[in-house]
């Protein structure tokens, strides 16, 4: 996986993604096209969104 700048490309409508924020930050949040805002998982705005990344496959192996 790599880094996407924002600049370059968004990912889609609410689909949840690991972003860097400019403050030194990793998170996981998604982007909502419509409002073109970043809302974290408590449904707060972020501004200061550089980069995203697709998130990883769960683990193998786990119940559940």
């Amino acid at each position: 996986m790599n880094w996407i700048n924002v600049n370059d490309k968004l990912p889609g409508n609410r689909v949840g993604k690991i972003v860097y924020c400019a403050d030194d930050r990793i998170t996981r949040m998604y982007y909502d096209a419509p409002t073109k805002r970043w809302i974290d998982t408590c449904g707060n705005e972020h501004t200061n969104i550089t980069h995203w990344m697709e998130l990883p496959s769960p683990p193998s192996g786990l119940d559940g």
